[in-house]
């Protein structure tokens, strides 16, 4: 699979209905989700999706932590890629998480090449991503996202 059919079907990634744009180098990928419903709305007008819809995708923080699984995926499947940043929000904050091929190899102790193979990838995945509250998930989150307040988004 090619990067850019990634971006074709955006369903394919987590949360990819509100999947805005990307922007790829030769080494590195930014993606770019919608930061608020009414910049999704106005990209999308003819949506089926609410703004309940919009909000509740992002209600929990563990679907917000379990975000840092698309740029380390796309670190996976992507050998060229050195760096992959992600910028989504859930209508409140943005959430930037930054990361590099190098410092994820450095903060886990899993080789970006090694996670290619399935059983690796179950492990590393069992480990940081999945079962909820993990706090070893919260831990890479932490370190690989800054967030900050969305002024631009509009009050309830």
């Amino acid at each position: 699979m090619r990067l850019y059919d990634v971006f074709r079907d955006p369903v394919l990634l987590r949360g990819g209905t509100f999947y805005s744009h990307v922007q790829v180098g030769d080494d590195y990928l930014n993606i770019f989700y919608h930061l608020d419903y009414d910049s999704f709305r106005a990209k999308v007008p003819n949506t089926i999706r609410s703004k309940k819809d919009f909000e509740m995708y992002w209600a929990t923080h563990n679907s917000i932590e379990k975000m840092i699984v698309e740029p380390i995926r796309m670190l996976k499947n992507f050998p060229s890629l050195k760096r992959v940043k992600l910028v989504f929000g859930d209508g409140k904050n943005i959430y930037t998480i930054d990361i590099t091929a190098q410092e994820l190899e450095y903060y886990t102790n899993y080789s970006v090449k090694d996670l290619n193979d399935d059983l690796c990838w179950q492990k590393f995945v069992n480990t940081y991503i999945y079962s909820s509250n993990n706090p070893l998930r919260k831990k890479l989150f932490d370190r690989f996202t800054s967030i900050q307040k969305n002024n631009a988004a509009k009050s309830s």
